[in-house]
């Protein structure tokens, strides 16, 4: 394959650095470690970097893979069977950024392998171009090349892309190469047109439960130590003070009432982009979890497409974790009544999608959950406020204009886990789909 000219310097430095990052693997004393970083060899601060790191183990161990870039740290859980090589597809992200990531497998708290690799810093403000198929001479100056066998499988991959060249997706990708450079682009012209779906304020986060056992409990409280103090303070300045012992009192007891089988419950605003004739959306869920006692707690997220994020502006950013299969994490230590914001970012499978009709579109709530406070743009005749499972609504006509469908979801738009308690999530996701250029008649 001969990709257009002229190709620029900075291509042939990230080629060489690609080259470089799959060389030999490192040994340990059981584990074999490879590791190829970048887009092409290339990233940018800021932006989601993708990494492939393989191991391969003489016999069967288990671990963490720790990787390591700049301030940014990820912890993955790994169990390895003798022969049976591992690929871990892994994105992470960092503004104080080094020149070269590191990664290594540790098991019962020792390096059993480890493996260095350089980086092409691209500068923030020189664009950078990548090609995925062969260009007539002179048409691109190509920063990086990717074919079927490097293109990256997740949306992410591409973020240190300023545009893929040429337009379209090329056949030879496989399905999910195709969905990942389709979302990207989707996304792209999201964040250049200032469109994005903003979500919500994220509800209150006191367990309802806890509120409201505090609160009868805090009339009897109040009650019993106003009998008690009534005879030896002056009745109007003894009320108010007693009133709020009381309460306090209340929401104390409360508070111990609740056992370590209680929910966890996580409290969320949502927004879930979807682009027709995409059955895949995008995730960015904005929430605080709440831990019902004290103890160790592992809150596991749905997707290996989804990375939790747990740093809070102006602190040092926290280990992004995943579990051995590749699910984010959410775990540590956490006192009684805990709350830790986080944020969830990834894709999800669509809640609205939309096909065409020929000469219209159909409009499906693909999902098994009711949508409530749907908006749509005119030229669909029938516009329900309310989608059940399974409905769909059809615009006859086309039009030249894009536009979008919004509706509300009071259903979680993905699932926590945890091995031990209920996980409970509540809050709401605006769901919308966006129509492609003339989609629907105005």
């Amino acid at each position: 394959m001969r990709f257009s000219q002229p190709v620029s310097k900075q291509w042939l430095g990230a080629a060489i650095l690609a080259l470089v990052s799959t060389a030999s693997p490192a040994f340990g004393q059981e584990v074999a470690l490879s590791i190829r970083a970048g887009l092409g060899g290339v990233a940018r601060p800021g932006r989601w970097m993708p990494l492939l790191v393989t191991l391969e183990s003489q016999s069967a161990i288990e671990g963490d893979v720790l990787v390591e870039w700049g301030s940014s740290r990820i912890v993955h859980a790994l169990r390895l069977s003798p022969g049976m090589p591992r690929h871990l597809n892994l994105f992470i992200r960092a503004t104080d950024v080094r020149g070269a990531i590191s990664t290594r497998f540790t098991s019962d708290r020792r390096a059993v392998a480890s493996a260095t690799v350089p980086i092409h810093l691209s500068a923030t403000d020189a664009p950078v171009t990548v090609c995925t198929t062969a260009l007539p001479d002179s048409a691109v100056s190509c920063t990086v090349s990717v074919t079927e066998m490097s293109a990256p499988v997740d949306w992410r991959g591409y973020d240190a892309a300023d545009r893929v060249e040429p337009d379209g997706v090329p056949a030879s990708f496989n399905a999910n190469q195709r969905t990942a450079l389709s979302l990207w682009k989707r996304a792209r012209e999201l964040e250049e047109s200032g469109t994005a779906t903003i979500a919500g304020n994220v509800p209150d986060t006191v367990p309802p439960g806890l509120r409201h056992a505090g609160i009868l409990l805090a009339f009897p409280g109040a009650l019993a130590l106003a009998a008690l103090g009534s005879r030896f303070v002056p009745r109007r300045a003894f009320a108010a003070g007693i009133a709020l012992l009381g309460a306090s009192v209340g929401a104390t007891v409360a508070t111990l009432l609740i056992d370590r089988s209680s929910t966890i419950a996580v409290h969320h605003a949502s927004t879930l982009e979807a682009f027709e004739g995409s059955e895949v959306a995008l995730l960015l869920m904005r929430a605080v979890a709440t831990f019902p006692s004290s103890g160790v707690f592992a809150l596991t997220g749905e997707a290996s497409s989804q990375v939790l994020d747990r740093t809070s502006f102006g602190q040092a950013p926290l280990d992004e974790q995943f579990d051995e299969r590749g699910r984010p994490l959410l775990a540590g230590r956490f006192g009684l009544g805990e709350r830790a914001p986080f944020s969830l970012s990834g894709s999800a499978r669509a809640v609205l999608t939309a096909e065409s009709t020929g000469t219209g579109v159909r409009v499906l709530n693909a999902s098994p959950f009711e949508l409530d406070a749907c908006e749509w743009p005119s030229g669909f005749p029938a516009a329900p406020v309310r989608l059940a499972p399974g409905m769909s609504v059809t615009a006859d006509h086309r039009a030249d204009e894009p536009t979008s469908v919004t509706c509300q979801m009071t259903a979680p738009p993905t699932r926590f886990l945890d091995s031990e308690r209920p996980v409970t999530v509540i809050g709401s996701t605006i769901v919308a789909l966006r129509l492609a250029a003339g989609s629907v008649q105005r």
